[in-house]
């Protein structure tokens, strides 16, 4: 003779989940700590509220090399070539004639000469 468990279930686990509240905001401070960073890095490039690509003679983090090209991507996809940056500055975007050198720790990109103008 077969029986049917009709009513059988799979012990349920009591004990819950870990709390990762300290975990986590140790990442989130982590995290903050390091988007400051990179904020006053690149602030140090802006002169006379502007950064001109072809007189950066410093060798650029591979970072910093990506927040400017995603800048000029980000003006270059807008008709009027503006654009803001992630911390609230608007900027437009100016191409001089000829190319420069980029240094970056990762190697030497060739672009062309931009400038960044912030309002």
């Amino acid at each position: 003779m077969c029986q049917h468990t009709r009513n059988y279930r799979e012990k349920k686990d009591k004990r819950g989940f870990a709390d990762k509240t300290l975990e986590k905001l140790m990442q989130r401070e982590a995290y903050l700590k390091q988007v400051q960073g990179q904020k006053e890095i690149v602030m140090h490039y802006i002169k006379d509220h502007k950064i001109v690509f072809s007189e950066i003679a410093e060798s650029v983090t591979e970072d910093t090399r990506r927040v400017f090209l995603q800048w000029i991507a980000q003006a270059n996809m807008n008709s009027q070539k503006k654009g803001r940056t992630e911390y609230g500055q608007e900027y437009q975007l100016f191409r001089e004639k000829g190319t420069c050198i980029l240094k970056c720790e990762d190697g030497d990109l060739t672009m062309p000469s931009y400038i960044l103008e912030f309002k």
